[in-house]
């Protein structure tokens, strides 16, 4: 009975251990990867993508695909302008807050790249 009581106790004590360092480790990622995970951030990062998606498509059925590319993403320029917006409102200086709308918008006209390439290919195999 006391091996029992014994080991309960130390399963309990090791549990909260555990559930106190996912907490620990929770709170001590850093602001910049706190405010990338967010939802809010999630969610303008993902309007901003779908719209020049939809803008480097529809361009590339009218137009050559350097217009495209070039022009889908200023098309939706005030979405990206919303993420600025949105971290303005943080602890950030300015010149970090540009670098990280520069970060999202190459890495998103690079998947809009990739995509309307993907598109072109299928539609040529076809």
């Amino acid at each position: 009975m006391k091996v029992n009581i014994l080991t309960s106790g130390l399963i309990a004590f090791t549990l909260s251990f555990l559930a106190a360092g996912i907490q620990a480790n929770e709170k001590t990622l850093p602001p910049s990867q706190q405010l990338t995970d967010s939802s809010l951030f999630l969610q303008h990062k993902e309007k901003y993508t779908k719209c020049v998606l939809e803008k480097a498509e529809a361009f590339s059925q009218v137009t050559e695909l350097d217009t495209a590319f070039k022009y889908a993403p200023i098309a939706c320029r005030r979405d990206l302008l919303q993420i600025k917006k949105m971290l303005i409102g943080g602890p950030y200086k300015i010149e970090v807050i540009d670098q990280l709308v520069e970060s999202v918008q190459e890495g998103v006209e690079i998947d809009m790249v990739n995509h309307i390439f993907t598109n072109k290919i299928k539609a040529a195999r076809h």
